[in-house]
């Protein structure tokens, strides 16, 4: 499963949110994927949990064994799935039914 993120390029400072909404780190780097207290879970079984996560832009690979969310995690990045608890955001917007963020974004 491959994840491909076009990156913003917008210059960064300490942590705050821009105009735009994305979060800035303390790395000068846009984070382009949060995750924010994020869970989801599917009856009993808990795929991700309470997950907090800046991916900047950079290349980054998730890493972990079988069952541990990686899958459940890009999938929530792409709004395929709705958080059961917390906050995703690409980009500084979330990404459910959210086509300006669906079009940089490519799964395979």
């Amino acid at each position: 499963m491959v994840l491909l993120v076009r990156g913003c390029g917008v210059p960064c400072r300490a942590r705050h949110h821009t105009a735009q909404g994305a979060s800035r780190g303390d790395s000068g780097m846009t984070a382009i994927i949060e995750a924010q207290s994020l869970s989801k879970w599917f009856g009993e079984v808990v795929a991700v949990n309470n997950l907090d996560l800046n991916i900047e832009e950079r290349i980054t690979g998730l890493l972990g064994p079988n069952g541990a969310g990686k899958s459940t995690f890009i999938k929530l990045a792409l709004g395929l799935y709705r958080p059961s608890r917390g906050e995703m955001r690409v980009f500084g917007q979330k990404p459910r039914n959210n086509l300006d963020v669906l079009r940089r974004i490519g799964y395979c």
